[in-house]
């Protein structure tokens, strides 16, 4: 649930990837959840 609202806010640039990491810190969402949230949408050939 995190995840997906943090993925929100961050792509909408309300968050950056400094709040990303406190999140990952206070237990929110793991790392590999932050890279996921912080890696380029890929695109469909």
């Amino acid at each position: 649930m995190w995840k997906i609202i943090l993925k929100r806010l961050y792509d909408s640039g309300k968050i950056n990837e400094t709040r990303l990491n406190n999140a990952v810190v206070k237990g929110l969402i793991t790392e590999q959840e932050k890279t996921e949230i912080v890696a380029p949408p890929q695109t469909v050939k």
